[in-house]
């Protein structure tokens, strides 16, 4: 069983404490998101537990957490999300120089190949624009490089919850073609950094871009990092286009504190 820690709330940066609790439990319950009295107990066991796949914006409170997870010998990966927007759209992470900070102490902990970086999602208006992601983007790739193998993008999706804030900001949503226009813009720069480009749940055409689709959890690096094989199966419950395996979310909507405003999981006090 692959473990997902957690695309509903920032675990890593909130819930450390809670997580080493039921890690030495040995077991979580785990409300259905759309039936929160429908739950059910995943065991996180070593023997039950194949990898885990921690997704974070500020995995620096997870430290302490990573020695009990080595000591047991469980494998595991980080998805970092790394973006350099204003506060308005991000108003609670940390400072940008406390972020990248923690991602080269969290690389000289496990090493690159367990690190994918989400330059996620993009998000254009009338003051971010391509230049802007351009300039953004260079400057990330330019400190990050030799950190990380992999970036994975996805553009802004609206969702009900986020319609108005988003609105507020002048959150664009371009056709393809622009799409394609600002990727074409940032490939090099990635590649001068020996960092690839993998497109999230993407259904526009790449063609001729050095970028291929992602796989957030990713039964390649899992079996890499695990150093065995694993059966592992597509994730029909994702959105289309999601080539991610199965795994068992164990956050919770509406928990995270970022408050970050494109977000589709809510934050407290929603």
């Amino acid at each position: 069983m692959i473990v997902s820690a957690s695309r509903r709330t920032d675990i890593p940066a909130f819930f450390a404490d809670w997580f080493l609790r039921r890690l030495s439990a040995g077991a979580v319950t785990v409300c259905n998101p759309m039936n929160p009295a429908q739950q059910r107990e995943v065991a996180l066991t070593r023997e039950a537990v194949d990898a885990f796949v921690f997704w974070s914006k500020n995995p620096r409170p997870f430290f302490a957490a990573l020695d009990r997870l080595d000591a047991a010998g469980y494998p595991y990966y980080f998805q970092f999300t790394l973006n350099a927007y204003p506060t308005l759209l991000e108003p609670h992470v940390p400072a940008l120089a406390d972020r990248l900070d923690t991602f080269r102490q969290l690389v000289e902990r496990i090493g690159p190949g367990r690190i994918v970086w989400r330059y996620d999602p993009i998000v254009l208006t009338g003051e971010l624009t391509e230049d802007w992601h351009q300039m953004q983007f260079a400057s990330l790739c330019s400190q990050l490089a030799g950190l990380t193998q992999s970036c994975v993008f996805s553009f802004y999706t609206p969702y009900r919850k986020t319609l108005r804030p988003m609105a507020r900001i002048g959150a664009l949503q371009p056709d393809d073609d622009r799409k394609r226009d600002l990727i074409a813009r940032l490939a090099p720069i990635a590649g001068a950094a020996g960092v690839g480009l993998e497109a999230c749940c993407s259904a526009v055409d790449w063609q001729d871009l050095p970028v291929r689709p992602a796989a957030c959890i990713d039964p390649i690096r899992l079996t890499r990092i695990a150093d065995r094989p694993m059966s592992l199966k597509p994730d029909r419950s994702q959105r289309p286009g999601c080539r991610c395996v199965q795994a068992v979310d164990i956050g919770r909507y509406r928990t995270c504190r970022h408050g970050c405003r494109y977000c589709y999981a809510g934050c407290a006090g929603d």
